[in-house]
């Protein structure tokens, strides 16, 4: 079934696409990596530290290290996604920003569970869009499981 549900972001990150609905959307941003904080030995799991955004620290989780991608050390400029969370504002850093796109472009399609342990993985459907599988991704199913291992 087509996606007529609003506008989404497509981001490409280890060779993967993702699909974000806009409306999870805070802002992207180029970001130094001087600007980020390192994180504590008490973070949550999944969390590489702080992004300090208009004067205030935004977690920055590490989306790629939580579903095995391979992706090169981080140097120089970053660009960060920036997301609407349960308790406040979160951020996740990416390879690149394809563009925002109609809903209507994406077919929605879950994912079997053959295929995976869906309680591990943080989605439960496929975007299909331009003839390619991206994953689909909500802001707040993503931040439920950051602590699932």
């Amino acid at each position: 079934m087509a996606d007529a549900g609003g506008m989404k972001l497509v981001f490409r990150l280890g060779g993967v696409g993702f699909a974000l609905p806009v409306r999870d959307l805070i802002e992207v941003a180029e970001v130094p990596v001087a600007q980020l904080e390192a994180g504590s030995g008490d973070d949550a799991a999944y969390m590489d530290g702080w992004l300090l955004r208009r004067g205030e620290a935004v977690p920055l989780f590490n989306l790629a290290r939580r579903l095995r991608l391979s992706v090169p050390a981080a140097t120089g400029q970053l660009t960060v996604i920036v997301m609407a969370g349960a308790d406040g504002p979160w951020s996740i850093v990416v390879e690149r920003i394809e563009g925002i796109f109609p809903g209507g472009e994406f077919v929605l399609v879950p994912v079997a569970e053959w295929m995976f342990q869906r309680a591990s993985w943080p989605f439960e459907r496929l975007a299909l869009w331009r003839e390619q599988p991206l994953i689909h991704c909500e802001s707040l199913a993503l931040e439920s499981r950051w602590g699932n291992r």
